[in-house]
């Protein structure tokens, strides 16, 4: 499914930027954090998209949904959106 690939492209993110270096305070608006905190918030960890996911499906109906009726996105947003992000 769509959901499935966009969360293994997510977890891959963060296999990808492994080896680069993020200071420990993450620098700037991250400098009050823990390093831990730095460290999720900068890493993929794909169960927190699934998370994210679940949340907008129970809340919102889906994404889509979310986008539409929170966000405001328009028809021909959605579909330039989809067409830029799916194959």
């Amino acid at each position: 499914s769509p959901r499935d690939i966009i969360i293994e492209d997510y977890a891959l993110s963060g296999e990808l930027l492994a080896g680069q270096r993020f200071s420990e305070n993450g620098g700037g608006m991250l400098s009050h954090m823990s390093a831990d905190a730095v460290r999720a918030i900068m890493g993929s960890d794909p169960d927190y998209l699934a998370t994210a996911f679940a949340s907008l499906e129970q809340r919102h109906g889906g994404v889509e949904q979310y986008l539409r009726d929170v966000l405001g996105v328009g028809p021909d947003a959605l579909l330039a959106i989809r067409s830029a992000l799916l194959e």
